[in-house]
């Protein structure tokens, strides 16, 4: 019986990752098992993300992250959040915050965890809050990570 991989991302993720492998001869079945949805119903969150200056910069453990900052804030960032530091998991995300219109984008490797050094060695960035948006159910707790 032939080996098959079953990719189970969230879609468009699934389907990329069954033509990547295809090119390299691998069977693969799309299946995913999630998609992400965002909650911007919060009362004032667009409000309150409106002004950037009480935030230090943003932690993106995935790129569905920065999709949902961008429809918190209404769909466009407001012009104090452009040149906050971004720490970014990987390349994907590093581009999905640059296409947010995000200028300082720091990009780690190794999932959350990669991102801890790239963080703390930015210790300028404490004087203020880091804001982290991600997903109700988390594999990694930065907050946890990057606590005293």
């Amino acid at each position: 019986m032939p080996s098959i991989i079953l990719t189970v991302r969230p879609e468009p993720d699934c389907d990329l990752d069954v033509a990547a492998l295809a090119r390299r001869g691998v069977p693969a079945l799309a299946a995913p098992l999630i998609s992400p949805t965002y909650d911007t119903t919060s009362a004032g969150a667009e409000a309150e993300l409106a002004d950037a200056a009480s935030c230090g910069g943003v932690i993106f453990t995935s790129r569905h992250a920065v999709t949902g900052l961008l429809q918190a804030c209404g769909g466009a960032l407001a012009a104090g959040w452009r040149d906050l530091p971004v720490f970014a998991v990987g390349r994907s995300t590093g581009r999905a915050a640059v296409a947010a219109g995000f200028s300082d984008v720091r990009i780690g490797s190794g999932g959350g965890a990669g991102l801890v050094p790239l963080i703390t060695a930015s210790s300028d960035i404490f004087k203020e809050p880091l804001l982290w948006p991600a997903a109700q159910d988390r594999s990694f707790d930065m907050v946890a990570a990057l606590a005293p």
